[in-house]
């Protein structure tokens, strides 16, 4: 009995010692494929978030808001339902406990709009998308973005470029990394002839 038992633990030994070629080969085939089929599962998720965030980006513009960085240069266009505008952020300086923020707004209409309502919002620099959470970093930084309206005291002159400053506070340098501008426009004039 001990001879039988003997023989079928070598034979079992043998069996497990020699794999054979075709399975090995399948396998090494099948581990392949799952290695590319993650790294497309990777490529997919990168592209994706890459989308979202210019999604989001092209919403935004849409949806009448401009979106300035510290440095940004150049102008970008905001349209309202009133007409469109041409706004940069010309600096960013501290003031008390707080930045001021030194817009341009080129009205390029033939009218004015008497005390346009600015709508801003700011904080710390977007965060870089992270494959597999794009959205979930995107909206909780969404969430931590300070907000503020302003009633402007002057009109936005006609075919002109108008310097509006305003303060957000409490606020460091880095807190001001993202800001989004809106205005919200009312009150229209034109010339009587």
């Amino acid at each position: 009995m001990r001879l039988l038992f003997g023989a079928c633990v070598a034979t079992l030994i043998a069996c497990q010692s020699k794999p054979d070629p075709v399975e090995q080969q399948r396998l090494v085939v099948m581990e392949q494929h799952v290695r590319d089929l993650q790294q497309r599962v990777a490529e997919l998720e990168s592209g994706a978030a890459r989308q979202y965030v210019e999604t989001r980006i092209l919403s935004s513009k849409l949806a009448g808001s401009i979106e300035f960085s510290p440095g940004s240069s150049g102008y970008g266009s905001l349209y309202t339902p009133s007409g469109t505008f041409l706004v940069s952020l010309e600096k960013i300086e501290p003031y008390a406990d707080g930045q001021r923020l030194t817009f341009r707004i080129g009205n390029p209409q033939a009218v004015a709009y008497g005390h346009p309502t600015l709508k801003l919002k700011w904080g710390r620099r977007m965060p870089k998308v992270a494959v597999g959470d794009a959205s979930q970093s995107i909206e909780e930084w969404r969430a931590s973005l300070r907000s503020k309206e302003q009633l402007l005291t002057s009109d936005l002159r006609a075919g002109a470029w108008n310097t509006v400053t305003t303060t957000v506070s409490p606020a460091t340098g880095e807190d001001v990394g993202y800001v989004e501008f809106a205005m919200d426009i009312s009150n229209v004039s034109m010339l009587r002839r």
